[in-house]
C-alpha cells in the first residue's frame, strides 16, 4: 500500500499543473470554449482557499502583489465599458486576466512552501516534456507534416511560438530540477536522485530540440535573458553550466536534422511554382525529414540522460573545486557568468554572420514588407527578415495620448492597428504585453502590470540573496520566468493559458515564499467574498465559454450539410450566450442566405453592424448580407468598413460580392485572417 502521507503533499501541485497541460493540448486554451471551463475551476478553487484564509498577509509583499493582480482583473473587466469596437473581445480578455488572477492567488496559496513550489515546477516541466513526446509520436505516425505550419511544428499549441516559448519554458525548469537532484544526491547518495538528474536533463534537451522545429525569432533574446536571470539565481553555477553546455552541443549534433523539415517543407510548398517538379517525391521527402527529426530530437533526450546522470559526479568534484569560490562570491560570480555567456553568443553571431543577421532583422523590422508573415528563406524560418512588430508597438505608443488613461479597452488593438498602419497585417494583439497594457488598459493598466512585475522581482532578489544552501529548482524557475517575461514582451503568449498560467501561478508562489506566514481568516468573514467571487466569475466566464462552443458547432461544415437548421439555431444560441457579439449573427446571416431566405440573412446583417459599429471586420462582412435587401444601405456598410480600413479596395467588384455573399464556407467568412 501507499503512504497517504507521501501522496497527500504532491495532490495540489500535481492538480494545478494538470491545468495548462491539458490546455497544451486543446490549442493552448486560446479559444474561449477550451479555457473557460480550467478558468472556472481555478477560480472556484482559489475561492476555496479564500474561505479557509490562506492567503499571504496584505501588507506583505506576496499580499500587495496578489491584491494588485486582482484589481488589474478588474480593471481588464472594467474596461468593457469604454471600448473603442468589441466589446466581446474585452469579454474574452477579461475573462483570461481573471483565470491568471485566479492562478497567481492560487500559487501563492498551494506552493507557499519550498517543498510544494519545487514539486510544482518539476511536474510542470514533465507536464510540458510530455507534451513535447506527444508532437514526436505525432511526428512518427502516418501523417508526419500536419503537426508543422508553413514548416514550422506548432501542434498542439497552433502558434509556432507559442510552442516554441512553452517548451524553452520547461527547459529552464528541468535544468534547475537536474541541478537540484545533484545537491540531494551530494547529501545522501540516493540512487533515485541520480536518475531523476539523469532524466531532468534528456526532458531538458527534448524540449530546446521542439523549441529548435518551431523555429521563432522570438526566443533568441529571450533564451538570452533567462540564461542571464538564471545565472544569477541558481547557487550551483558551474554545474548548471555544464548542463546547458551539453544540450548546446546535442543539438549541435542533430542540427541538420531538426532543420531539415523547414527546408523540404518548404520545397514541397515552392512545387506548384516550379517548372519540373517532383511533388510526390518531395512530399515523400518532407515526411522523412519529419521522421528523422523526431528521431533525432529523441536520440538527444536518450543521450542527455546518460549524460546528465554522469555529470552528477562530476558536479560532484566541480562543487569540492569551486563549491568555496562560489559560496564566497555569491552573485557577485553570476555577474561576470553572465556576461561571458552573453559575449560568447555576440561574439558568434557576429563572426558567423550575425552581424548581417542582427542588421536583417533590425531593417525588417523598421522597414517591414507588406506581408510579414511569408516565408522567404528556404533553409530556415530564423533567417527570414520581416516582421511587423515595430509598425504594431509603434501604433500601441501612438494611441496613448489619445486615450491615456483608460486605453483602448482590452482585447481591442486591432481597430486601432488598421486604421494607423503601414503593413497589410491586421493582428488582433499588439505582440507585446507590456505595450498591450499600456495602449489597451492605459497608463492605469500599466501602473499595475509594472507593481505585480517590481513585487516578483523583489521576492526574486530575497530568494537570491538567501545564501548558497538554496533550492536550484527555485533558481530554475527563477530563470524560466526571466525568459516569459523576455519573450511576453516581443510575442502574444499573455492570450496563450498553457504558457501564461503556469509562469503566474509560479510567480505567486514565488512572493508568498518570501512573505509573512499565511494568515487565518475565519470563514464566516471570507464566505460572503469567495460566493460574490465565483458568481462574478461564473458571469464573466460561462456566457463567452458557452457562446464560443455554440459558434463552433454552427460553423461545422457537417452539420451545415446535414442539418443547416440546427446550424441556424446554434448560431442564435450563441447569440443568446453572448449578447455583445456580432460574429454570431454574421454566421447566422450566411446560413440563412444559403437556405434561400435572403430577407432574414439581410436582418443578421444589421443586426451584427449594430453590435459592433466601430468594426470594420463586421461592416464588411454585413455588407454583403445586407446589401441582398437593400443595396444602398448595403453599400454603406462598405464604405463604414472602408473609413474604419483605410487599405480596403475602393469599390465592391462583382468576384467580391460573390465571395462575400457566398454561403459555401460560412467559416471563412468569419475568419478574415485567414
Amino acid at each position: 500500500m501507499i503512504d497517504a502521507r507521501l501522496v497527500r503533499p504532491w495532490i495540489a501541485p500535481f492538480a494545478l499543473a494538470l491545468v495548462p497541460t491539458l490546455l497544451a493540448l486543446r490549442f493552448g486554451g486560446y479559444h474561449p470554449r477550451h479555457a473557460g471551463w480550467a478558468i472556472l475551476l481555478l477560480c472556484a478553487w482559489a475561492c476555496v482557499e479564500l474561505t479557509r484564509g490562506r492567503f499571504s498577509a496584505l501588507r506583505s509583499v506576496g499580499g500587495v502583489a496578489s491584491v494588485t493582480m486582482v484589481v488589474l482583473a478588474l480593471w481588464t473587466t472594467a474596461s468593457i465599458a469604454w471600448v473603442d469596437v468589441s466589446r466581446h473581445d474585452a469579454w474574452t480578455e477579461a475573462m483570461r486576466a481573471t483565470g491568471y488572477a485566479a492562478a497567481f492567488l492560487l500559487g501563492g496559496v498551494v506552493l507557499a512552501s519550498a517543498r510544494s513550489y519545487a514539486r510544482f515546477a518539476m511536474l510542470t516541466g514533465v507536464g510540458i516534456a510530455l507534451v513535447g513526446l506527444a508532437s514526436l509520436a505525432r511526428m512518427l505516425g502516418d501523417a508526419p507534416l500536419e503537426g508543422f505550419v508553413a514548416g514550422r511544428l506548432d501542434w498542439p499549441i497552433g502558434y509556432a511560438p507559442g510552442m516554441a516559448g512553452m517548451s524553452l519554458f520547461a527547459m529552464f525548469l528541468l535544468l534547475g530540477v537536474s541541478v537540484a537532484s545533484e545537491q540531494r544526491w551530494l547529501a545522501r547518495r540516493h540512487a533515485l536522485d541520480l536518475a531523476a538528474s539523469g532524466l531532468a536533463l534528456g526532458g531538458a534537451g527534448m524540449c530546446a530540440a521542439i523549441a529548435l522545429l518551431a523555429q521563432s525569432r522570438g526566443t533568441v533574446p529571450a533564451v538570452l535573458v533567462g540564461i542571464v536571470v538564471a545565472l544569477v539565481a541558481t547557487p550551483r553555477r558551474s554545474t548548471w553550466l555544464l548542463r546547458l553546455g551539453a544540450i548546446v552541443l546535442a543539438l549541435v549534433a542533430v542540427l541538420h536534422k531538426l532543420t531539415a523539415p523547414f527546408q523540404t517543407q518548404f520545397d514541397l510548398r515552392q512545387a506548384p511554382f516550379t517548372e519540373g517538379a517532383d511533388a510526390g517525391a518531395l512530399l515523400r521527402g518532407a515526411e522523412s525529414a519529419a521522421h528523422g527529426a523526431a528521431l533525432a530530437t529523441v536520440l538527444v533526450a536518450v543521450a542527455l540522460v546518460a549524460i546528465g546522470a554522469a555529470l552528477v559526479p562530476l558536479g560532484g568534484w566541480v562543487t569540492h573545486r569551486v563549491g568555496e569560490l562560489e559560496a564566497r562570491a555569491g552573485v557577485a560570480l553570476a555577474v561576470p557568468l553572465a556576461i561571458v555567456v552573453v559575449a560568447i553568443v555576440a561574439t558568434t553571431l557576429l563572426v558567423g554572420g550575425g552581424r548581417t543577421w542582427i542588421s536583417d532583422q533590425w531593417d525588417g523590422c523598421v522597414h517591414p514588407p507588406e506581408r510579414v508573415n511569408d516565408p522567404g528563406s528556404g533553409t530556415s524560418y530564423f533567417a527570414n527578415a520581416g516582421t511587423g512588430r515595430c509598425d504594431y508597438y509603434s501604433v500601441a505608443l501612438r494611441s496613448v495620448p489619445k486615450h491615456p488613461l483608460l486605453g483602448l479597452g482590452a482585447g481591442n488593438f486591432r481597430g486601432e492597428y488598421v486604421r494607423e498602419r503601414s503593413t497589410a497585417e491586421e493582428p488582433r494583439v499588439v505582440h507585446s504585453l507590456p505595450l498591450q497594457l499600456l495602449a489597451e488598459l492605459g497608463i492605469v493598466g500599466a501602473a499595475l502590470g509594472v507593481a505585480v512585475l517590481s513585487c516578483v522581482v523583489l521576492a526574486a532578489r530575497r530568494f537570491v540573496r538567501s545564501g548558497p544552501s538554496r533550492d536550484a529548482t527555485f533558481a530554475g524557475a527563477i530563470g524560466a520566468l526571466g525568459y516569459w517575461t523576455a519573450h511576453a514582451s516581443i510575442d502574444w503568449l499573455w492570450q496563450l493559458p498553457a504558457t501564461s498560467l503556469p509562469a503566474l501561478a509560479l510567480a505567486g508562489g514565488l512572493v508568498a515564499c518570501v512573505s509573512a506566514q499565511q494568515r487565518q481568516i475565519r470563514a464566516s468573514t471570507a464566505a460572503p467574498f469567495a460566493a460574490a467571487a465565483l458568481l462574478v466569475c461564473v458571469a464573466l466566464v460561462l456566457p463567452v465559454a458557452m457562446a464560443d462552443s455554440a459558434l463552433r458547432r454552427a460553423r461545422d461544415p457537417k452539420l451545415q450539410e446535414s442539418n443547416r437548421a440546427a446550424a441556424i439555431t446554434a448560431a442564435r444560441d450563441a447569440q443568446s450566450y453572448d449578447p455583445t457579439w456580432a460574429d454570431p449573427a454574421i454566421t447566422e446571416g450566411t446560413l440563412q442566405f444559403a437556405a434561400g431566405r435572403r430577407d432574414l440573412a439581410a436582418d443578421a446583417g444589421r443586426r451584427a453592424v449594430r453590435l459592433e459599429p466601430r468594426s470594420w471586420s463586421v461592416q464588411y462582412r454585413a455588407s454583403g448580407l445586407i446589401g441582398l435587401d437593400d443595396t444602398a444601405e448595403g453599400l454603406a456598410a462598405f464604405q463604414a468598413a472602408r473609413r474604419l480600413n483605410p487599405q480596403l479596395p475602393a469599390d465592391v467588384t462583382e468576384d467580391d460580392d460573390a465571395e462575400q455573399d457566398s454561403g459555401t464556407d460560412p467559416d471563412a467568412l468569419q475568419n478574415p485572417d485567414t
